[in-house]
């Protein structure tokens, strides 16, 4: 917290009193009229310039990423107008109208101070729409457009959220996020995923390190998911020159081998384990996906 200039004048207690019922009074009479709300803001603010009820301070919590110039500056208060007629709800609204901020709360601490404590957006993917990057909280909701997927700005933008996993495709974003959390069950996948790409509006592909692609079936995804585990803990899957996993029927699975490829040693049904529940993903940014437009 910082100051504007402390104040510190002994507040008598009967002006303290008039003040709250002054407050009471212009939130009873505010649906009369102008005139008589104008009179009473008058009165407010006799009783806050006798009392030294005027902003002096504002203290700020719980921003990580956002520094404290542009929350002051979304505030909009002035030093030294008065603390009871602060519109408090009108300010909160110009904080949460923030990229970064998620939600806010505010107070007045008389005798000179506004407190506000700010909850800011958690990143949990990267979302690729019309060529553009935006970044994603687990609502699904999009709070923050990073740029043009392809421009250098971007990727030097993405240092800090390298590990978030891409969504791509028409219609990706609600179904991704509701996607990333069934993987949660999966650690082993969460650590390999770069991104998944929500085909033909049907089922995912995840795109793996270091450059394998996992197609999933459209129902039966808790199974293909459990195969490609097990995949990777019997067979060391990811360590073997293949290109792409093809777990889309229940008898068999197909594989698409890269030229310098040793065939594992599985070549059909797996047995079926039970499903897993549900979970978050997390991965390297990709750089040769296929672009999506939703």
């Amino acid at each position: 917290m910082s100051a504007l200039n402390p104040l510190r004048r002994p507040v008598p207690a009967l002006l303290v009193l008039a003040l709250l019922a002054a407050g009471l009074g212009m939130a009873a009479w505010m649906q009369q009229g102008n005139q008589l709300q104008t009179l009473v803001q008058q009165q407010l603010r006799h009783v806050s310039d006798a009392a030294g009820f005027r902003l002096q301070h504002i203290a700020l919590h719980g921003n990580q990423r956002m520094t404290r110039e542009p929350l002051v500056e979304a505030l909009a208060l002035r030093h030294g107008e008065p603390l009871a007629l602060i519109d408090l709800p009108a300010a909160q609204a110009r904080l949460e109208s923030l990229e970064w901020v998620a939600a806010a709360s505010l107070r007045r601490i008389f005798p000179a101070t506004i407190e506000a404590h700010i909850r800011e957006e958690q990143p949990y993917a990267l979302w690729q729409r019309g060529g553009h990057l935006f970044l994603v909280n687990r609502q699904a909701q999009a709070f923050l457009d990073l740029g043009a997927a392809v421009d250098n700005q971007t990727w030097e933008a993405l240092d800090d959220f390298a590990h978030l996993p891409w969504l791509v495709g028409v219609g990706a974003l609600d179904r991704g996020v509701a996607f990333l959390q069934v993987l949660d069950s999966w650690p082993a996948l969460q650590q390999k995923l770069r991104a998944a790409t929500w085909m033909s509006g049907r089922r995912w592909d995840l795109h793996l390190a270091p450059d394998i692609r996992a197609r999933l079936p459209e129902d039966g995804v808790h199974v293909a998911l459990a195969r490609l585990q097990r995949l990777h803990e019997d067979h060391d899957i990811f360590n073997r020159d293949i290109r792409v996993i093809d777990l889309r029927l229940a008898d068999r699975i197909g594989f698409r081998l890269g030229e310098q490829a040793a065939m594992p040693e599985v070549v059909d049904a797996l047995p079926e384990p039970p499903n897993r529940p549900p979970g978050i993903a997390q991965g390297a940014a990709p750089q040769d996906l296929p672009k999506g437009d939703g």
